[in-house]
């Protein structure tokens, strides 16, 4: 059996081709905001082969191939085809150039997508990556880069896609490109980072990189929680006009002396003294402890300030805030995999008019839709709630996607599960514990 991405936009059609946001709309839509780009299950690969050379591609439904497998020696030079057999190729699959060494690491203009551990442990001597590529957590995990590398415009990381980062000193992040949760952690050689416009840097994007000395951020960024924390030696810190910021940005930051923003906005960074930001207000500078718990509070509780809610993360459970489509998941697995549970606000002051509105919504990306329970009323804990159950079938299984929503301050929260039922993949009462454990912040 081979892992494969579980999609969930025109899964029938799509079964083995590349992954695609699962609930993606219009950007006029209210409900663009959930992705599947993470979720597997294991299936059997019944695409299409063709041999050439030392690579394996299999063949999509529109004609194009991804390369599922290299043969090569690890002293190999390698390089990637923009061809095969006639076929162009457009993504690069899982692990297929795991510990491979690249004189020139040049992937094609063609590929749009290079999936999990593809790169993870392998070397290059240059690094060019095309424009608008969707790459996939730990895609280049402990890969040795060049001492400096360029994202292109349009990029798409997951998780950790970066993580591990060896010999790299200096990043430049080009215009639109999102980076997902811990996309560069733990790069220890990293001294330095230049972000362009409208990127949004992910949960605790640069955390841990020990040697990270400067950080420039373009305009209107979205800065994810956490995004520079622990980062022991950063000392200068740049941010454009039109930032959003997230908490503890720069925790436990205590080498950090200077931060610009234009305007004078503060920085919600934890303690330590003010220093001056050029055109307005002081800047918090950390150094102190800005993340305690309340007491009496569960020790795994995420308070979403933006969102007024406290969540309390059941026990041996993962929770991620994705800047990238604005959802918060809560994985009881492994995470990035079906079961999961998520958490999203709305602006409707009415669940009666937000379920109507979400079905219309869900009707439009799942062509098999079906609502196998109407919506019932239901209090769980002190919340009284609504919860509608669709079914729809990806990659041959049928998906149970339950929604319960309540409202709160005039805003619809909706709490969602996503399981397998025949693969045994659920996640039992955990969403009903979710909702009554959370406590909505009222001041």
């Amino acid at each position: 059996m081979k892992r494969v991405w579980l999609v969930g936009i025109l899964a029938a059609s799509l079964v083995f081709s590349l992954p695609v946001y699962a609930d993606t709309a219009d950007d006029d839509d209210d409900f663009m905001t959930e992705t599947d780009d993470d979720e597997y299950v294991d299936i059997p690969d019944t695409r299409e082969k063709i041999e050439s050379g030392i690579f394996t591609a299999a063949v999509q439904e529109d004609g194009t191939v991804m390369i599922i497998k290299a043969d090569f020696f690890d002293d190999d030079s390698l390089e990637i085809p923009a061809e095969i057999e006639g076929h162009t190729v457009t993504a690069i699959g899982e692990s297929v150039f795991e510990y491979g060494y690249f004189f020139d690491l040049e992937i094609p203009d063609t590929v749009t997508y290079i999936g999990h551990d593809a790169f993870a442990y392998a070397e290059a001597d240059s690094f060019t990556l095309p424009e608008n590529v969707e790459i996939a957590g730990d895609a280049f995990c402990y890969a040795k880069l060049p001492e400096r590398i360029i994202i292109p415009k349009g990029t798409v990381t997951g998780s950790e896609s970066f993580a591990y980062l060896e010999r790299t000193t200096d990043i430049k992040i080009e215009d639109s490109v999102t980076l997902g949760e811990q996309c560069f952690s733990y790069a220890e050689e990293l001294e330095s980072v230049e972000i362009g416009d409208d990127v949004v840097i992910g949960r605790e994007a640069f955390s841990y990189c020990d040697y990270l000395e400067s950080a420039v951020i373009g305009k209107q960024a979205k800065i994810g929680n956490e995004a520079f924390s622990y980062c022991e030696s950063l000392e200068y810190v740049e941010i454009g006009e039109g930032a959003e910021m997230g908490t503890d940005v720069f925790y436990d930051c205590y080498a950090l002396d200077e931060v610009n923003t234009p305007g004078g906005d503060d920085v919600d960074a934890p303690g330590g003294d003010d220093v001056d930001a050029p055109g307005g207000d002081d800047v918090d500078a950390p150094g102190g402890d800005g993340n305690d718990k309340i007491e009496g509070e569960p020790a795994n509780t995420d308070t979403l300030v933006d969102w007024n809610i406290k969540v309390v993360v059941p026990e041996g459970a993962e929770a991620l805030l994705d800047e990238s489509d604005g959802c918060y998941y809560i994985y009881p697995d492994e995470p990035g995999y079906i079961p999961y549970i998520l958490l999203k606000p709305y602006e409707y002051a009415s669940v009666d008019e937000f379920i109507p509105d979400f079905t219309d919504y869900m009707k439009s990306i799942h062509e098999d839709l079906e609502v196998t329970a109407e919506p019932t009323e239901k209090t769980i804990g002190d919340k009284v709630c609504k919860e509608i159950v669709y079914s729809y079938q990806v990659s041959g299984y049928a998906v149970t996607d339950r929604r319960i929503a309540t409202v709160f301050n005039g805003m619809t929260y909706m709490f969602a599960s996503k399981e397998v039922p025949e693969l045994d993949e659920t996640v039992g009462s955990m969403l009903e514990d979710v909702i009554a454990d959370c406590v909505f912040i009222t001041e």
